[in-house]
């Protein structure tokens, strides 16, 4: 998986892609912890509409497939498709800011769930072809670790001013309105080539690779595991603190620190190492030690109404998020020829997408129908199961990455 690297292409990468993940940065809060809080809070959202926010993540990851191919087909760089995708998310989330009903509000969130969804296939060939695979993960780390500052910034800020008032909520999104037109046009100066389609190539020509790339298949299926029963656990832990029938009720400045200054700042150390052992060591080794991480922080999580036991779950959940996000977006480049990453990558973002759509939904209905310990222990076992699968993939992946 050999290339040509420029210096001063891979410098200004780093350099213009570090200021779009500042401003990223402050999106990443607001979809992660403000929109759905803010659903709760402000909107009254009943049980069966609150899983539609993160569900919407999952479509627009579901859906990346279809714009990969249209952006191949037309053969555009890579960083246009983005800016575009970050305009549109502005647009929805401006309609978010000035909603005064739940359907209104649901939409624009939505749509802006599908657009941030959207980036990761683009930028992961952009990776693939202006970073050498021996420093790959350490660069992209450091632009993740600069988005993490700004995302627990905002997590820390936004969760101040709801807490003084809870009618500014429209705030958030002003600011994500500003920064995410700011990304795209950051995003465009970003050095890119253009994506180049294969003759007979469709839409669907992306989804052989699982029949003909017999690791890249099964890797996946390990992921879909892990992924299951790390989605079912996000939103409902922002429904665990806010909603008062589970015994906690924490205000909305100490929902913002547990689940966002107090993850974003834990990834500020975990950010680096990660990349640093996704250069180093095994791909394997290192997914699996994420799945121990990330189990780790769902039991502590959920098995406490303590909040100082709390604080050690969202420490531990940061410094896996922080190797997860690292891995979610690089792992291909370890499996793909560097001239076919976009399309492996659009097979990942679409499965992600799927079991980010059901997972809301699947964490929800155990969360009604039993309670969280036992929605807890369901997730737990998904990436216990997830671990079985990618032990025997430790050699076929050595072997893989040896090329």
């Amino acid at each position: 998986m050999s290339g040509v690297y420029s210096s001063k292409i891979t410098k200004q990468t780093q350099k213009w892609d570090l200021a779009r993940s500042s401003c990223h940065g402050f999106l990443e809060s607001t979809w992660t912890t403000f929109a759905l809080l803010i659903a709760i809070r402000v909107f009254d959202a009943p049980e069966s509409l609150k899983p539609l926010i993160p569900a919407f993540f999952g479509a627009g990851l579901l859906s990346s497939w279809f714009f990969t191919s249209v952006a191949t087909k037309h053969k555009l760089t890579s960083v246009v498709p983005i800016a575009v995708f970050y305009i549109v998310g502005a647009i929805a989330y401006f309609f978010c800011g000035i909603s005064q009903q739940l359907w209104f509000y649901l939409i624009g969130a939505c749509i802006s769930m599908i657009c941030v969804s959207q980036l990761s296939p683009f930028m992961a060939q952009v990776y693939a072809t202006n970073y050498h695979p021996k420093e790959r993960g350490q660069r992209v780390s450091t632009v993740l670790l600069t988005g993490t500052v700004f995302s627990a910034l905002w997590a820390w800020g936004g969760g101040a001013i709801l807490d003084a008032n809870l009618n500014l909520w429209w705030t958030i999104f002003a600011v994500s309105t500003v920064t995410a037109l700011l990304a795209a046009v950051i995003v465009m100066q970003i050095p890119s080539k253009h994506l180049v389609p294969k003759k007979g190539d469709n839409i669907f020509t992306n989804f052989k690779l699982l029949k003909e790339d017999k690791l890249f298949a099964v890797v996946l299926l390990g992921w879909w595991f892990i992924g299951i029963g790390n989605l079912m656990t996000q939103p409902i832990r922002v429904e665990y603190l806010a909603n008062a029938d589970y015994g906690i009720n924490a205000s909305n400045y100490e929902i913002g620190i547990l689940l966002g200054t107090i993850p974003f700042v834990s990834r500020l150390f975990a950010t680096k190492v990660w990349g640093l052992l996704f250069d180093k060591l095994n791909l394997i080794t290192v997914r699996i030690l994420l799945n121990l991480v990330f189990m780790a922080s769902i039991g502590l999580f959920f098995l406490t109404k303590n909040i100082a036991v709390m604080t050690i779950a969202s420490i531990l959940f940061g410094f896996a998020y922080g190797g997860g996000g690292v891995m979610w977006l690089l792992w291909v480049t370890k499996v793909a020829p560097p001239d076919k990453v976009s399309r492996y990558m659009s097979v990942h973002a679409t499965l992600t997408g799927v079991r980010a759509t059901l997972a809301p939904f699947l964490g929800y209905f155990l969360l009604v129908h039993t309670n969280p310990t036992t929605m807890s222990y369901f997730a737990i076992g998904s990436i216990t199961l997830s671990c079985l699968i990618f032990l025997p993939l430790f050699k076929p992946m050595a072997e893989r990455t040896a090329d």
